[in-house]
């Protein structure tokens, strides 16, 4: 690194016009420890190019690649910012140094095609001229030899690697578990458990969750020491989205939840439990640690509620409200899960 930086500022004294100038080629690299390194992939790429990345070009490039073990393979997410916009791909393979030099391939035609497909620097010197032997006037002549050529430099095939299609489409189950709260269902903010399973994919996921919240219970206002309270239940489906290129996994999610509110009383004559249906619709984001295995996952989300329920008592015929459900609600959760790979 000290190395470069003095490079560096010996440019901008020589060269004071350049001294915005930034790399025009930005790579990032993360490997496991058993697999190529950042210093591996850039050497690959500059014998591709046949210049170093350090090249100044007019435009300004970004890769980023993240090669990981996946079900007994390697998997790589190689994403691509260059003038003709951001592109993503994933290569999938069991030996981790073929889809570095498959990245590699890439990101030098992303770079520069020409350079590529002229397969790199020219060599920079040419094959000696044949000798001329010199023959005495006495010796016979002889024919002519015909004139060697140099060999034209033999050019590297152009293979362009395609991602395996099952890479991309292959779903994963996902299950979740972990403490839950909910404000707006309860006359206070509710405590309890939830619980999600889901099918994932590279970019979606589908879940099904499933919530239980302690019991709670407010005062019948003028009649203590009565009580009213309610149990509460829930169950839903989310759609989410997952955007690429982010260091932890962000979903996106919404969608309808439906539960019951089942009522009791405390200190009440004549008691009887009536239940009542409760739904909303919830929108929502969570973040999620990435790999296969165990994992953490936390997020919030909250929406309008469309049905809700009113519980009380009623006195000499007259029905009084101890409370009803709030037309909001804000959920969180926190946990634990797994995904497999």
């Amino acid at each position: 690194m000290w190395l470069g930086i003095g490079l560096g500022l010996g440019s901008v004294l020589a060269t004071p016009e350049a001294a915005g100038d930034e790399p025009a080629v930005v790579l990032r690299w993360s490997a496991p420890a058993e697999c190529p390194q950042k210093e591996r992939a850039t050497a690959e790429i500059e014998t591709l190019l046949g210049q170093p990345l350090t090249q100044q070009r007019t435009q300004q490039l970004e890769f980023d690649a993240r090669l990981r073990r996946s079900a007994g393979a390697y998997e790589l997410e190689l994403e691509s910012l260059t003038p003709e916009g951001r592109q993503a791909r994933v290569l999938s393979d069991d030996d981790c140094m073929r889809l570095t030099e498959a990245a590699s391939w890439i990101i030098a035609l992303a770079i520069d095609p020409e350079r590529v497909r002229a397969g790199g620097a020219a060599p920079t010197t040419q094959p000696p001229p044949a000798s001329e032997a010199v023959e005495s006037s006495s010796a016979p002549e002889r024919a002519p030899e015909p004139e060697q050529k140099a060999p034209a430099p033999s050019k590297r095939p152009i293979i362009t690697p395609k991602p395996r299609a099952r890479s991309s489409q292959r779903l994963h189950f996902v299950a979740t578990l972990g403490p839950a709260l909910a404000l707006g269902p309860l006359p206070q903010l509710a405590w309890g458990g939830a619980a999600r399973l889901a099918l994932s994919s590279r970019l979606f996921e589908l879940a099904l969750s499933a919530e239980g919240y302690w019991p709670q219970t407010e005062e019948v206002a003028g009649h203590a020491p009565a009580r009213v309270g309610a149990r509460f239940l829930s169950a839903g489906l989310r759609g989410c989205y997952l955007p690429p290129g982010l260091p932890l996994v962000l979903l996106a999610c919404g969608g309808p939840q439906f539960g019951q509110l089942a009522g009791f009383g405390e200190a009440v004559n004549n008691e009887r439990a009536p239940s009542g249906l409760w739904s909303a619709v919830l929108l929502g984001a969570a973040v999620r640690t990435r790999g296969s295995g165990w994992f953490l996952q936390g997020g919030l989300e909250g929406g309008p509620v469309l049905v809700r329920q009113a519980f009380g008592v009623t006195i000499d015929g007259e029905f009084l409200e101890a409370f009803r459900s709030h037309p909001w609600v804000v959920g969180a959760f926190a946990g634990f899960g797994w995904r497999s790979p």
